[in-house]
């Protein structure tokens, strides 16, 4: 099966190491997120936080062996298995390896069992898709482009301009990742009532943007205006939560960190809405036009000299 996919490990050595560890730390955090929804009934499902980051260097450690030997298979056959085929071939082992437990080990919960099967398929899936792909892992770090007045979008070649990038792109999703497995492990969150439906989706939806603006940034002044509005309630929660006291309320104990995040999310916010400030946005110049070539037609004159020379050339030779 022949693409394009696994073209990129031709021009950036490393690629397939790069993407089994970045999909290997997905299905970490994958596997610790699922497992958490399939004993949320537990009060103390909030267990699985802190057990997250071991699961990630698991996952990492077991992607970078899937992908040294999907890179042996590439360099040994030249074989350019593409991501439907990577998808089919996970799930026909998961499903294999399943029904061999199923049927070998004598399952007595049905429901718990297909419950694990899915789990473990949805945590092979993030190396299956990464590994071999288009995605470069490393632009984590060095990707982001803002919106030019021209429509383009434009990247930064400055270092340090990337780099006040960072600190919003690296809080947002870490926090982004903690705030779905408390909302997972917590039992009060799976209530009906509007209020703690909102606690979460608010914050999930300012990291959810914050994520993304980090990486593709809207124009200077709808980012610069997107930034202060975004960030109003941000500094309303740090300030009311110096005085406020909530000693009778559940989420009580999370007042703390809401305040240390809220506070971290503004500065890290300042930076980067500095970063990209400072921004310079050229427009593209058009390349240059090559010169047209142009076809002189040929005369009688120009074929009567070309066999002129040629019968001089003859009788010499002759």
């Amino acid at each position: 099966m022949k693409g394009k996919s696994f073209q990129l490990e031709q021009t950036v050595p490393g690629s397939f190491f790069f993407q089994g560890l970045a999909g290997g730390i997905l299905s970490g955090y994958v596997f610790s997120a699922t497992l958490a929804l399939l004993v949320q009934d537990d009060p103390q499902a909030n267990w699985m936080i802190p057990f997250t980051p071991i699961y990630m260097v698991m996952g990492a450690i077991v992607g970078v062996v899937k992908a040294a030997a999907m890179w042996g298979a590439y360099r040994i056959t030249g074989l350019q298995i593409r991501v439907a085929a990577r998808v089919a071939a996970t799930t026909i082992l998961v499903g294999g390896v399943s029904g061999f437990i199923y049927y070998k080990a004598g399952v007595i919960d049905d429901v718990l069992f297909a419950k694990g099967v899915t789990v473990t398929w949805l945590t092979a899936l993030p190396v299956a898709l990464l590994v071999g792909s288009r995605v470069k892992p490393w632009e984590f770090f060095t990707f982001g482009s803002i919106k030019a007045s021209s429509g383009d979008r434009i990247g930064s070649k400055s270092v340090l301009a990337s780099f006040g990038t960072l600190p919003l792109r690296f809080l947002s999703i870490y926090a982004l990742g903690v705030w779905i497995l408390v909302f997972i492990c917590k039992d009060e969150f799976h209530t009906s009532m509007v209020d703690v439906r909102l606690l979460f989706a608010v914050p999930f939806v300012y990291l959810l943007v914050s994520t993304y603006v980090s990486f593709r940034s809207p124009r200077k002044l709808v980012l610069l205006v997107m930034g202060i509005l975004m960030n109003i309630p941000a500094v309303y929660v740090f300030d009311i939560s110096q005085e406020i006291s909530f000693r009778d309320e559940w989420w009580s104990e999370y007042i703390p960190d809401v305040t240390t995040m809220a506070g971290m999310f503004v500065i890290a916010w300042v930076l980067f809405l500095v970063s990209r400030m400072c921004v310079g946005l050229r427009t593209r110049t058009a390349p240059a036009q090559r010169p047209a070539v142009v076809f002189y037609p040929h005369t009688e004159s120009d074929h009567h000299c070309l066999g002129s020379r040629f019968s001089e050339w003859h009788e010499r030779v002759a």
